[in-house]
């Protein structure tokens, strides 16, 4: 590769990274909110991972188009290149990398946080819902079935 295509390269791959720090600090933000149970800011910071997700690949599209889309990898572009451009572009690339690989397991980790809020909110529809036998209540003299329509909190017929 040219100088002026490791410049760009070396560009693409700054921009990349700065891109994930930004996403990074998003997912904590959401992880936080998904923790203080904040639905509005859950909802913008996943607008906002998506807007940042976008100009990544924004960003990989350019690089791909600089190396051509049957070119060499990074890895072979960063091997062959000279000394100082080497070093440099090394380490630009285990940082998106790493970076990359943050972002990932966080995201994971708010998944999972976000699947068990679901589940929990679940429990408390089924612990809270009538059922069948909603009407008990509200007709008086007419006995309640034996059978509870759904699962109990507290089963109340000792």
């Amino acid at each position: 590769m040219q100088t002026d295509q490791l410049t760009r390269l070396a560009e693409i791959l700054t921009a990349q990274h700065e891109i994930c720090q930004q996403l990074i600090a998003s997912v904590d933000k959401q992880r936080e909110a998904i923790r203080d149970r904040q639905p509005p800011i859950i909802e913008e910071t996943a607008r906002e991972q998506e807007d940042l997700f976008g100009q990544l690949s924004q960003w990989e599209e350019e690089r791909v188009a600089l190396v051509s889309a049957d070119g060499p990898d990074l890895s072979t572009i960063i091997a062959q290149a000279p000394a100082p451009w080497r070093e440099r572009l090394g380490e630009l690339g285990r940082q998106v990398r790493g970076a990359l690989e943050t972002v990932l397991e966080k995201t994971r980790i708010n998944q999972k946080l976000l699947e068990q809020e679901l589940a929990l909110i679940g429990m408390y529809l089924s612990v809270l819902s009538p059922g069948d036998d909603a009407d008990a209540y509200g007709q008086p003299g007419r006995r309640r079935r034996s059978r509870p329509a759904g699962p109990l909190a507290l089963d109340t017929r000792a």
